[in-house]
């Protein structure tokens, strides 16, 4: 999944950060070890354009009891962020209070045939700006 995100991404000439739960090293879910170019508490996830929230299942359980991983996708809602997510992030999402269905710029990608057009398309718009009123009410 990982390699065509950023295959996708070199294709439209951005960049990837990745982003790990603690600082180091980590073993994705086929072995491979990756190294963040950050982590949560070091990389609020408004400084970036958009954002996949991608875990592996070992990883769920511990970032739903994780203040900080709860609010990454938060803040990312709320700064109005195109947002892509795995089935095993929906739980993370939701307990943030983040709508993972039928959402503009929500974005939920099959982790084992992933199509990122959509969040790509959303990306490059920047900002959603119709969820300006649901999380700044005026």
């Amino acid at each position: 999944m990982l390699k065509g995100l950023q295959q996708a991404l070199k294709q439209e000439q951005a960049s990837l950060a990745i982003i790990a739960p603690t600082a180091g090293p980590f073993k994705d879910s086929e072995g491979n070890e990756i190294v963040p170019d950050d982590f949560l508490d070091g990389a609020p996830s408004a400084i970036f354009d958009a954002v996949v929230v991608a875990p592996g299942p070992q990883a769920k359980d511990m970032l739903l009891s994780t203040a900080n991983a709860v609010n990454w996708p938060r803040m990312a809602y709320g700064h109005l962020k195109a947002i892509a997510f795995t089935a095993e992030a929906a739980d993370l999402l939701q307990k943030g209070n983040v709508p993972t269905s039928n959402e503009d710029g929500v974005d939920e990608v099959d982790s084992s045939s992933p199509d990122w057009s959509s969040f790509i398309e959303n990306a490059k718009r920047h900002r959603i700006w119709d969820r300006e009123a649901k999380v700044s009410p005026r």
